[in-house]
């Protein structure tokens, strides 16, 4: 399509990305507003543009010129022709994503949010990369959701592969989880704006990057993570801490607290059977969140383990007979591995004679060793492989050095 790099939808899109920031899910939205019929593409039967214009960025006039311009592209660039050259392609996408997703239990949904899913409609994007998106297909509560998906990985035929891609079976449930939050968000989003307030300028430079512009996509896309972590965590998903320290990496700081905030919630079902019960005291722990924001920051801050005290001490010198290193870390341990070479090129690592241990609070690392007499010794640890049980890692590599005595 080289060729219609300057066409006018071309053109447009540029204009009304720069002029109304339309990017990003305000894009991926209008696709539950389109169709293609008898070689057009249209406004979809039963579509309700002022759903689409709840979204500010939209307007009446922008969208029906962007539909008429997205027909002549259609159009002029013969897509229909392009498209059936290639069906094969998209329909072992399609088989491939179908088995895929036979791995998520489509039931929690029900038990966490109280309606079923209501067969959502999943586009995969084979262009859309790391981006994916979902929500409601139109205003109403009882339409059907949709979720779009891109494709980050193909096998060596340079078709999409998705089988074992953990991160993309957490986002697609991070998706799902739009259908019932996104209505959620607005629901309560007066009770929730001051808070929001108060919070985002905390994080606000870690949430633009991704994306995540103000405090209240700030407060939507909070929520939904902390539904997706509970799915995550019902469903043994693996890398579930890692999936929370990201939350908090990405800048929902207060993550790890809402987690265990939801302990509450799991502890009085009887009174609270769904999610949608519970949403007084969610926003009460937001509220809270906000008035020990500056607190939450310096814990943040704070959750990266460092090594607080080492034998045989930095630079000094020790005993031949000396039979291990000890380790101790400001708290408990996830990982041993990531003991490396020191930087220093001249010194030596100590000949381990047994594999490294730790202590029974995972705090003390215990590295059994042989020494040799008037060596210079040193050795490294990985900052991005020793992480804490929070699955934060170290801020730096930490060298150890010391020698022996004759």
């Amino acid at each position: 399509f080289a060729q219609f790099e300057n066409h006018e939808l071309i053109k447009y899109i540029k204009i009304i990305r720069e002029r109304d920031s339309i990017a990003y899910n305000a894009v991926a939205a209008t696709v539950a507003f389109l169709q293609i019929r008898n070689g057009k593409v249209e406004l979809a039967k039963n579509a309700d543009i002022n759903c689409l214009l709840q979204d500010s960025r939209w307007k009446y006039e922008t969208f029906t010129s962007f539909v008429k311009k997205l027909n002549k592209f259609y159009q002029d660039t013969k897509f229909k022709s392009f498209f059936n050259q290639h069906k094969a392609l998209y329909a072992e996408t399609e088989k491939r994503f179908d088995e895929f997703l036979s791995g998520i239990n489509t039931e929690w949904f029900q038990k966490f949010f109280g309606t079923p899913l209501n067969n959502p409609i999943i586009y995969v994007s084979l262009l859309n990369g790391t981006s994916n998106y979902g929500g409601k297909v139109f205003c109403s509560e009882e339409s059907p959701g949709y979720i779009s998906v891109g494709c980050t990985q193909v096998d060596n035929d340079g078709i999409p592969a998705f089988q074992y891609n953990f991160d993309l079976l957490y986002t697609i449930v991070h998706e799902l989880c739009h259908i019932y939050t996104n209505s959620l968000s607005i629901k309560y989003e007066n009770s929730l704006s001051e808070s929001g307030k108060i919070i985002f300028p905390f994080v606000k430079e870690k949430l633009e990057k991704v994306a995540y512009g103000d405090a209240k996509t700030m407060l939507a896309e909070g929520f939904n993570n902390l539904c997706t972590n509970m799915y995550c965590m019902e469903n043994n998903f693996p890398f579930s801490k890692y999936n929370i320290r990201d939350n908090e990496e990405y800048g929902f700081i207060w993550m790890r607290r809402a987690v265990k905030f939801m302990d509450d919630f799991y502890a009085n079902r009887s009174l609270y059977p769904y999610i949608t019960d519970f949403m007084p005291q969610y926003i009460e722990f937001i509220n809270f969140t906000a008035k020990h924001i500056e607190q939450i920051a310096f814990e943040y801050e704070h959750s990266n383990p460092y090594v607080v005290n080492v034998f045989p001490a930095i630079n000094s010198t020790v005993s031949v007979d000396t039979k291990e290193i000890r380790i101790q870390f400001s708290c408990s341990m996830w990982s041993s591995y990531g003991i490396d070479n020191s930087e220093d090129s001249t010194l030596l690592i100590p000949s381990m004679q047994e594999k490294a241990f730790w202590n029974d609070e995972k705090n003390i690392l215990i590295i059994p060793v042989k020494l040799e007499s008037e060596k210079n010794y040193g050795l490294a640890l990985r900052a991005d492989v020793f992480q804490s049980f929070d699955t934060f890692p170290m801020k730096e590599n930490f060298e150890i050095k010391f020698n022996t005595e004759k």
